[in-house]
């Protein structure tokens, strides 16, 4: 079930559990996926659409008590009187200021101190964090510029589409100081970042892993917006795109990025966001340097709308450690996906890619990824 939380005292990482409300979105969700006929281990392959029709649970603060995190191993009986909750933003920020003193464990006021003067850093500079709770299986991702649409992505991408294309199972969201937090499952804990692995692995492996990636990307190609609904460019929960293209400082277009009815108005949107950064010195707008990696007759008003990671690079994808061969376990950074037009995903990780140290990913092999696609 879902259970909207209480505010709860400071206190220890397990704050006092929340009680069970059941949410009538939930409901929704649990009919939806029912009559689709699938389930967290269901495959939905084949060439069929997928509907996107999912009810997101509504509010800033949500705990999925059926998920994962409820259903841990006897550790969780064997230690504690209760079954654990998952940790309040207070204790997250203070667990954050030991990892990051390397006193992690260690509630002393000096952590407290330096809980306060990070959450500071944090809202002025708008980075992420995130905390890791490998006794719990947990992991909290936070900030001023996390996202809760990216939770919900990753809820839609798990239930509709796994074990296709994996994703960490979410756990909840909450939000508090003006900063959202979303609990979720370890990306593959076992696996390691496919940038860390490519210099070492074989051609054949290569070829291998970018015949994966093209499945997924295929895969999540399949879901269609939701029945009922105009067509639209923007997040799954019909918020703002988030694409870091559109979060530079310097950017002065006088709208938010969306949502936009069509592909013709993003593009509007766009020239207005290269036009008034033309003065920055010896820069192009990162919206105009994507649209140099696509084919001029990709970046059409008509081009068809598509779902999109919009992220995808050697870091966003987690694979099997050495000596093993390399196979993917585990999509991440789902921050920035969204419906955008269909040249988007392909003209995006060309734009990523073409850092330095990803030298050879954008020349050789993201061409194979989207071959045929």
């Amino acid at each position: 079930m879902l259970a909207q939380p209480h505010p709860a005292a400071h206190g220890d990482i397990f704050m006092q559990h929340e009680h069970d409300q059941y949410d009538d979105s939930q409901l929704q969700l649990e009919i939806h996926f029912a009559s689709l006929g699938l389930s967290d281990e269901a495959q939905p392959l084949g060439g069929e659409m997928i509907v996107a029709n999912v009810a997101f649970p509504s509010g800033e603060n949500v705990v999925f008590h059926h998920s994962g995190f409820f259903k841990g191993p006897q550790r969780f009986r064997d230690q504690y009187e209760e079954e654990p909750d998952l940790p309040m933003p207070d204790a997250v920020m203070r667990a954050n200021a030991a990892q990051s003193s390397g006193c992690a464990g260690q509630w002393s006021p000096r952590n407290l101190l330096l809980s306060e003067l990070l959450a500071r850093h944090n809202m002025e500079s708008g980075v992420a964090a995130t905390v890791k709770f490998p006794w719990l299986g947990l992991q909290v991702r936070f900030g001023p510029a996390v996202s809760i649409a990216e939770a919900k992505t990753m809820v839609l991408v798990r239930k509709l589409l796994s074990p296709a294309v994996p994703v960490p199972e979410v756990y909840g969201w909450r939000r508090a100081g003006g900063q959202n937090f979303i609990y979720m499952e370890p990306p593959a804990p076992e696996g390691v970042t496919l940038a860390s692995r490519w210099s070492t692995i074989s051609e054949e492996d290569r070829r291998a892993i970018c015949g994966e990636l093209r499945n997924m990307i295929t895969t999540w190609r399949r879901l269609k917006q939701p029945d009922g609904v105009n067509a639209f460019i923007g997040s799954v929960d019909f918020s703002p795109l988030r694409d870091e293209i559109f979060a530079s400082e310097k950017q002065t277009a006088p709208t938010s990025p969306g949502p936009f009815p069509n592909v013709a108005t993003l593009h509007s949107w766009i020239a207005t966001a290269i036009g008034s950064s033309a003065s920055l010195e010896g820069r192009n707008h990162p919206a105009e340097e994507l649209i140099c990696h696509v084919q001029q007759r990709d970046a059409v008003d008509s081009a068809p709308i598509m779902f999109t990671h919009a992220n995808l690079h050697p870091g966003s994808v987690m694979v099997s450690p050495a000596p093993s061969r390399p196979r993917v376990l585990s999509i991440l950074d789902w921050d920035q996906a969204g419906w955008y037009p269909v040249y988007w995903e392909h003209a995006k990780a060309l734009w990523a890619a073409s850092s330095p140290e990803r030298e050879g990913w954008d020349a050789r092999y993201l061409s194979r990824v989207f071959e045929g696609i």
